[in-house]
């Protein structure tokens, strides 16, 4: 398929389902804080963490094609994403600042975890994942700049 060895479909399909499981609990955080923000800065983050909870969204769908692609099945279940993701939920920070440090940490991660995922794309020479991640993880690294320039 694709012109892929099976082996790499199979290796592929699980590191697209572990990165989009992470996205999902990192959106679903991001949507947490965006309900949860107090204070001051409220506005300013309340926007900015619908801004980028919407913006993996519209991410989420192209990595699930991918993964059919590729001839799996992206699995869309809550159990399944917190089964497969590498970032951990936790309780709701009580500041914007703790919001902001949660969110960095688990971007930074993310962002990772993609590098290693576009070496293994690479070496499989599967360069339609190579790319979809690499414009993913530019993504990431945008909203990793924001949040370090909202703290300061």
């Amino acid at each position: 398929m694709l012109g892929l060895e099976s082996t790499t479909l199979t290796t592929n399909t699980a590191i697209l389902q572990a990165l989009l499981s992470s996205e999902y609990v990192l959106a679903t955080k991001m949507r947490n804080f965006h309900w949860n923000v107090k204070g001051p800065t409220f506005m300013m983050l309340h926007e900015m963490f619908g801004d980028m909870y919407n913006a993996i969204n519209d991410q989420a769908d192209a990595i699930a094609e991918r993964i059919r692609q590729l001839d799996g099945c992206p699995e869309g279940t809550l159990a399944a994403f917190k089964r497969d993701s590498f970032l951990e939920e936790e309780a709701c920070p009580v500041n914007g600042d703790q919001m902001i440090k949660c969110l960095v940490d688990d971007s930074d991660r993310m962002v990772e975890q993609m590098r290693v995922a576009i070496q293994i794309a690479e070496t499989n020479k599967d360069f339609g994942t190579m790319d979809l991640i690499t414009k993913w993880m530019e993504l990431h690294e945008k909203q990793l700049y924001f949040l370090r320039s909202t703290c300061g």
